[in-house]
């Protein structure tokens, strides 16, 4: 299978001891799909029976490229236009480093079979280490998705 047949999104993902969700929301001008803070009240779950605290904040959304990108088939263009919307925000990025929080693009990849090869240039690997950026990958296949 081939990242051509592949439907790939790219999301930010940010953990952070303290840090106030909204106001990563302020900084990047996105919005999350899912957030709390460190000490919000954490719902109980029929894991847990009752409910704790976060120990956390947490941040999770889509980053957006331009339109004509968005069916793509390229994670390196995908990655490269998300590190480029995300890279002038560094002193952010900093700041989640040296307090202990963690920033990373989260990339997504559902295909027909699940299976795929994956290669990123070192340009791009660069690129997101000068920003402070992880990367994590996923892959689904379209089929389990559904």
């Amino acid at each position: 299978m081939s990242l051509e047949e592949a439907n790939i999104e790219v999301y930010l993902r940010i953990r952070h001891p303290s840090l106030d969700p909204d106001e990563i929301t302020e900084e990047l001008g996105l919005k999350p799909e899912h957030y709390w803070m460190a000490g919000d009240v954490r719902p109980a779950t029929a894991d847990t029976f009752a409910s704790s605290h976060y120990a956390e904040s947490y941040w999770f959304g889509l980053v957006r490229v331009p339109a004509e990108f968005e069916k793509l088939p390229d994670l390196e263009v995908m990655l490269v236009l998300a590190a480029t919307r995300l890279k002038s925000r560094k002193t952010l990025w900093k700041r989640i480093t040296e307090e202990g929080g963690r920033a990373e693009l989260l990339v997504t990849l559902q295909s027909d079979d699940g299976a795929t090869n994956i290669d990123l240039t070192s340009e791009t690997m660069s690129m997101l280490n000068g920003i402070g950026l992880s990367i994590s990958i996923a892959t689904q296949s379209q089929f389990a998705a559904a």
